[in-house]
């Protein structure tokens, strides 16, 4: 009988570990082949998954995102298979476009740098992949090499606790620039902490928000454009690549400590320098999927060179 227990707790061992610890996908080893892996493995699912999907799961995540370091590998000879799916992702109307055209971009970006800027740019102003904005904002992060990139066209996580969202830093930080570019107070609040609300609170207190947020702007209230940043130590990947982006990063860990002010340099739409300050995170108010907030003693600092670089085109 004992025997009999330990050969069945070494098998209930094996059948844990088999659903845990999945064998990884043998990838192909060239170009085109790992563009189609990464666009049709998921076969007759594509369709299904490509709107309002919440993501992909730790081995879904890893086996994209090992497809597409392969790619970024190839060096240029890999540059024309990705813009052939490119391609047909813009020819076909946006139909064959999902969450996992996001390693596509990010491959291309890591390989071409800046020169792949005008067709993220224009692939991220068209109504058609505003599904994917935030996968094209990273793209363009990743081509410019810096941290973080927010166009000031993409809609605010109004939702952050929903499908993961929220649970990196950088969700909470675009989600304070966007609220202010675009003149959404509810959103940027919902972006702070306690003790930011509070400072935003006395900021606005004696003009009121409309006549405080057109100050920043020297007295035009208006829309903003694109705003990029770069986080300093002890941010652990000032620069994006696709080797950031881990799986244990994907669901929020980034391993950033809480509470630690971290130097943040703001951009234009151009890239040049125009705003420095400090950022520092925190668990969001009532927050139970482990959701962060901008929780910055330089608040006011952050907020005008935010405006600075958007009203800098």
């Amino acid at each position: 009988m004992k025997w009999l227990r330990k050969r069945s707790s070494f098998a209930s061992v094996l059948l844990f570990n088999s659903f845990v610890l999945p064998a990884q996908p043998v990838l192909p080893t060239d170009a085109h082949g790992l563009a189609d892996y990464i666009m049709y493995r998921n076969g007759s699912r594509s369709a299904e998954r490509a709107v309002g999907s919440c993501g992909q799961s730790v081995a879904d995540h890893d086996s994209g995102r090992r497809a597409a370091l392969l790619l970024a590998g190839l060096g240029s000879t890999a540059i024309p298979a990705l813009e052939a799916e490119l391609d047909s992702i813009e020819s076909d109307s946006g139909r064959f476009a999902k969450p996992d055209s996001r390693w596509i971009f990010l491959a291309y970006a890591q390989l071409r740098g800046v020169e792949a800027l005008p067709r993220l740019r224009r692939m991220l102003g068209d109504r058609r992949y505003e599904f994917l904005q935030r996968s094209i904002d990273f793209a363009i992060a990743v081509a410019q090499r810096i941290t973080g990139f927010v166009d000031s066209a993409r809609v605010p996580v109004s939702l952050p606790d929903l499908c993961g969202n929220g649970t990196d830093p950088r969700d909470a930080l675009d989600q304070l620039i966007l609220g202010l570019v675009r003149d959404d107070r509810t959103a940027l609040e919902a972006a702070l902490a306690l003790s930011g609300r509070r400072s935003l609170g006395l900021l606005v207190r004696e003009k009121g928000w409309d006549q405080w947020r057109a100050s920043l702007w020297g007295g035009v209230s208006g829309y903003g454009s694109d705003v990029g940043y770069i986080l300093g130590p002890p941010w652990p990947d000032p620069v994006a690549t696709i080797e950031s982006i881990t799986p244990a990063a994907a669901h929020g860990l980034s391993g950033v400590p809480l509470g630690v002010e971290i130097p943040i340099r703001l951009l234009n739409r151009s890239g040049r320098s125009c705003g420095q300050a400090s950022v520092a995170f925190s668990l969001a108010p009532d927050s139970r999927t482990g959701k962060l907030a901008v929780d910055s003693k330089e608040l006011e600092k952050l907020l005008q060179g935010i405006a600075w670089c958007a009203a800098d085109l």
